[in-house]
């Protein structure tokens, strides 16, 4: 599929800085090299997204009872023995 753009001064201005570092051998290339990165940009922003509600959430839950890590991890190495026997 052949898509046409118009580019302003400035996007043709780094297209061809761009094309005369020798990095794209031509506009192609480096357009589906920018496409490629928008999509990991996108894909990044969204579990940078995710996460930050859970820290978010975590925060709001309150401060953690005493020995609560200490419980968690017994309980995980109880689930460990289990599965090992």
């Amino acid at each position: 599929m052949a898509i046409q753009l118009e580019l302003t001064e400035h996007l043709e201005e780094i297209v061809n800085t761009a094309l005369q570092s020798g990095r794209y051998r031509d506009a192609e290339q480096l357009v589906g090299t920018a496409l490629l990165r928008l999509e990991q940009d996108e894909v990044y922003e969204k579990k940078m997204s995710t996460l930050r509600k859970a820290v978010d959430d975590g925060f709001a839950s309150g401060v953690a009872e005493d020995g609560v890590f200490d419980r968690v991890n017994e309980s995980l190495r109880r689930k460990s023995a289990t599965k090992g026997s």
